[in-house]
Parts: structure tokens; sequence; C-alpha cells
């Protein structure tokens, strides 16, 4: 792509914008900065990766790693729509994008790359696609090579790891990175569908999206099989879970207090006492949500604390008023890292039990 097909145009307006990275959520989506200074979720056109977030596929990784590394390294990105003209995906949260990136006068199109490296499948919505020509001619050479996405599954990327503890998985996290693992641990609390599991020394998060909690209860300790996966934005977490087995009930429940600034990443994944929380301010995630982020001060740190509108809870934003101080339990679940962004904590609230929130005197 030519310098003048870019420069000094929006997205918006013109269907194509020079842009800075904030995320990449997997091999087909991420983030940028816009030159308003607004942020735009884009979903790549004409392509589909394989899952790595709510479901680890063969190649998932790869492909989140692959975009990852290009966009992290290039020195300029350039977005572009189909047709001159920004349109939202099927889930009317993500703009449709071809994504260039590379150096100022040799930017390459990152989407056609993929099909190139038989990491992503060919996408073509009511035969609208700008680069048709290119894009079929790549998919047929990398589907003849029958490797990648177009090769056979490998036999043991969903067997089931040896039974392990909470502990070990966290502690060898690397170890097992889209790995499908057997564990146990005591539920510590539900947060909507998903919930936080503990051998009462390390945490780990669970994302579920299909299995009743109903079924166990805050206290139980549990058997299940799920997929490890450290994700671009919630960190270490289970996934794809299956297989849940309740072993025992009425366990002892161990939570960590924390006074002051710490490492917050040695608690990521579990659930905490955090004390001496002072209210700075509180911020609406988006329009008409009910979500909202408690903004503060924990020591040294400064910390958002996300209040979701998932979870069954009585806690209003008036629940919290700048200058308060408070004790609250929350679980560690994310660090909101970005490509331009320092790392700061992100703790979700879980008020599933009495007495999460106190005013601290």
């Amino acid at each position: 792509m030519e310098p003048y097909r870019y420069l000094n145009k929006t997205f918006f307006a013109d269907g194509v914008e020079e842009v800075k990275l904030l995320q990449v959520y997997d091999g087909d989506t991420a983030s940028f900065l816009l030159k308003d200074g607004s942020s735009i979720n884009t979903r790549f056109l004409a392509i589909n990766t394989p899952e790595c977030t709510k479901k680890i596929e063969p190649f998932g990784k790869e492909a989140l790693n692959f975009v990852t590394e290009r966009l992290k390294n290039a020195k300029t990105i350039v977005i572009e729509a189909d047709t001159n003209i920004a349109e939202l995906d099927s889930t009317r949260s993500r703009y449709l994008a071809y994504v260039w990136y590379g150096d100022t006068t040799n930017l390459k199109l990152l989407n056609l790359e993929l099909i190139e490296a038989s990491l992503a499948k060919l996408l073509i919505m009511n035969n609208v696609n700008r680069y048709n020509e290119e894009f079929e001619a790549a998919y047929k050479i990398a589907k003849a090579g029958g490797v990648g996405v177009h090769g056979p599954i490998q036999e043991d990327f969903y067997s089931i790891a040896s039974s392990i503890t909470i502990s070990e998985l966290v502690n060898n996290a690397n170890e097992y990175d889209a790995k499908t693992v057997s564990i146990e641990g005591i539920v510590v609390r539900k947060l909507s569908k998903s919930f936080f599991m503990s051998d009462n020394q390390k945490g780990i998060y669970v994302y579920n999206t299909h299995y009743d909690i109903s079924k166990f209860d805050i206290g139980d300790k549990i058997k299940l099989v799920g997929q490890f996966s450290i994700d671009n934005v919630y960190g270490a977490q289970l996934a794809n879970i299956r297989g849940v087995e309740v072993l025992k009930q009425g366990c002892k429940i161990v939570i960590p207090e924390i006074n002051n600034s710490e490492n917050y990443n040695l608690y990521h994944g579990q659930v905490v006492k955090l004390n001496y929380f002072y209210c700075m301010a509180t911020e609406n995630i988006k329009r008409f949500s009910k979500s909202y982020y408690v903004d503060g001060i924990h020591g040294k740190d400064n910390i958002k604390i996300k209040m979701t509108e998932s979870v069954i809870t009585s806690l209003k934003k008036s629940n919290f008023k700048k200058g308060n101080m408070y004790n609250l339990v929350v679980g560690i679940i994310s660090y909101r890292k970005t490509f331009n962004e320092d790392r700061s904590p992100l703790f979700v609230f879980c008020n599933e039990v009495e007495g999460d929130l106190e005013i601290s005197e």
C-alpha cells in the first residue's frame, strides 16, 4: 500500500487510516488507537483463524503469536475497510478491516500473510473482497501444502494431561500452555457463569460459558478437565471445561489479605481481600452498560476494579464514594496490558458472599 492511500485519511470518513496497536486478542481480532484518541476493535477481513480464547484449537496460539510479533514490531500500521465504508461484523462490536504493517514505504497485508502461512482459512462473505484474486490464489497454494490448518489434527492436542495441582499448573504455566489438564480445587467465588478455584496456595480463573455452575457451591472441592491458556488479555486461565465432579463439600477457604502495594502478579487467579483501597472515581465502561470501573489507589499503586453487570450484585456505583477507604474481596484476572500502556492491575469484584465490601475506618 502506497502512503498516498492512507496519509491524512480517517477510517470512518475514508475507509483507511494509520493507527497504533493497542491489543491483539487472537489471530484475527485486535484493537487499535485512532488519530482522534479513540480506540477501535477490528475483525480481520476475509480470514478465520483457529480459536485460542474460549476454546484452544490447533494452531490458534501460533496465529496469535504470528500477529502479535508483526504488529508489535511494526513501524507503521494501517487499517482498511473493504469498500471505503466502515462496516461492523455480525456481532456489531468489531469493525471489519484489512491490516497492513511494516515500514512506511513497504507495507504488507497481514490478512493475506496468515493465509500464506497456513494459519487461517479463507472467509469471503457475500462475494465481497477487495483482494479476491490474491487471497484465492494464496489459499489454493496453502491448502495444497496440507500443513497448519490444512493438515491433520495433532493426535495429542486434545489429550488429557496427568492430574496436577493448581499450584503446579500455575508455577509451570509455560509448560502447560494450550494443554488439556485435569485438576482439583476448591470453589472460592462465582462470577456469573465463570468462577475461581484454589488449592489454598495458588488460584486460577475458570472461564465458563456453558456449564451450569449451580451444580456446585462456594466451598465445594471439585474436579474438572479444561484447556489451560496464557491469554493475551486475561493471563493464565482455564476454558472449555467438562467432566465437573463434586468431591467434597464445605471445605475451608483461604483468602489472602493484601494491605499495601504488592507484586499482584503473585496473586494472579486468586481471590484476595484488598484492604485500604482509596476510591478516587467511578466510570462507565460503555454507554447503556450497567458495568463500571472503580478507580483508586492501593498503597502506591493505581488500580482499576471492574464491576460487571453479569454478576448478581446489589452494589451500584453509588456504593463507592470518592475519598472513602474500603476493604473488599476481589479476584485478580487481568492486567489490562496493551502495547501502548503501562501494565496496571485490574481486579474483578466477586460479590457472592456477604461482607465482601466494608468501609475501612
